[in-house]
């Protein structure tokens, strides 16, 4: 059984995390997860089913799967992952999380089922994700790491403007 306030923890103790967004089920949770994102400054990987792709926030990455092409992109590896939702459709950021065994790989999910296709969660929580979100989002025990997300949002802006360039 996971320890609630230990996540918690782990959450205000990591300054390099990343959020995996995957299948939501509605507009309200990928709101909480952009508040979430916004106090811990962490980069949000959207996935296609999320419905946060090309939201207008600073730090959904958009291009996070073009970006995971480079061998830049294992120079900045998160030492927290926290994943909302259904499994990530991106086989590409399942190879990532493959490669990079993050320390810990929390799973929140409003449901009993196992969605862990590379078997890496550490910790999974059955909760509501926007209570989720809201109940920890306590910011002021956060150790951001601005260079991290700088790196992501850097990295996937060039792609945006390549294929602005191309098109």
């Amino acid at each position: 059984k996971v320890d609630f306030e230990e996540v918690c923890d782990n959450l205000f103790e990591t300054s390099k995390g990343i959020i995996v967004a995957g299948n939501l089920c509605n507009r309200n949770q990928a709101n909480a997860i952009m508040e979430f994102s916004n106090l811990f400054d962490w980069p949000i990987f959207p996935d296609v089913l999320s419905g946060l792709r090309f939201k207008k926030s600073r730090n959904v990455i958009n291009y996070f799967d073009q970006v995971l092409l480079s061998d830049s992109s294992l120079n900045f590896t998160p030492d927290t992952v926290l994943h909302f939702g259904g499994p990530p459709v991106s086989n590409r950021l399942l190879e990532y999380l493959n490669k990079i065994k993050p320390k810990k790989n929390i799973l929140v999910a409003d449901h009993p089922h196992r969605h862990d296709p590379n078997h890496i969660v550490t910790d999974r929580i059955q909760a509501d994700i926007e209570s989720f979100c809201y109940d920890i989002a306590d910011a002021d025990m956060r150790i951001p790491d601005h260079n991290f997300l700088q790196y992501w949002r850097k990295s996937s802006d060039i792609v945006n403007n390549l294929i602005g360039d191309f098109l």
